[in-house]
């Protein structure tokens, strides 16, 4: 029913996260396959996928026709605070962390997935940079862990 409610206003996905019932891609594939709606999807957020130990390999598991978005980002290799805090305060560009990105942009490619791929920096550091800055940062790792 949710799909349906989704699709109808133009939404196709769903996240999981590390803190939620929904923890891992596993999680959110299950979700998705019971509801048996056909806009129901997946987006892959790095963060949420590292964070809840998620190996790049089991990306390319998952059908494509589930994907629905990437969003691409980075961080230290331990959670700093709670997860909540570290995924809203501290992540970091592409590159600049210790995130397994070429292995998920690997994954993903390898079942298929030719985009979109996003970026979503959250961080306090990120935020204090003037816009401009702050998308020409962002833009110009994501493409390098694209490439």
């Amino acid at each position: 029913m949710l799909a349906a409610q989704d699709d109808d206003a133009g939404a196709r996905g769903i996240e999981f996260l590390p803190w939620s019932n929904l923890k891992t891609v596993h999680d959110g594939l299950e979700l998705v396959e019971t509801a048996g709606h056909p806009a129901g999807g997946l987006i892959i957020d790095v963060w949420h996928t590292e964070r809840a130990h998620t190996p790049p390999a089991d990306l390319a598991n998952v059908p494509l026709s589930r994907f629905i978005g990437v969003e691409l980002n980075d961080a230290d290799s331990q959670v700093v605070g709670t997860l909540f805090e570290d995924t809203v305060r501290r992540r970091r560009l592409c590159g600049d962390g210790t995130f397994d990105l070429s292995g998920v942009v690997t994954a993903l490619r390898t079942v298929g997935w030719t985009g979109p791929w996003g970026v979503e920096i959250l961080s306090d550091a990120h935020r204090a940079l003037p816009v401009r800055d702050a998308v020409d940062a962002a833009y110009r790792t994501a493409v390098a862990a694209l490439t």
